[in-house]
């Protein structure tokens, strides 16, 4: 039987202040504010020995083996 392996994870959610009223304002920028969070998401999180989970909207689940590197 394989040993049951644990560990401590750190979750993160990240998203976009205010991005509903910008939205409603200049939907464009938004979905232009969008893809850039995406892209530095895309660059940062691997650099700082984290993962993506999954985008959900202007938001972002994520997860790092400690808490300094998603700080």
């Amino acid at each position: 039987m394989a040993e049951e392996v644990r560990k401590i994870t750190t979750i993160l959610f990240a998203d976009i202040s205010g991005y509903t009223a910008l939205m409603q304002e200049d939907e464009q920028r938004a979905i232009s504010t969008v893809s850039s969070f995406r892209d530095e998401l895309e660059k940062q999180v691997p650099a700082n020995e984290g993962k993506i989970v999954q985008y959900f909207g202007d938001g972002c689940l994520l997860s790092f083996d400690s808490s300094s590197s998603a700080i």
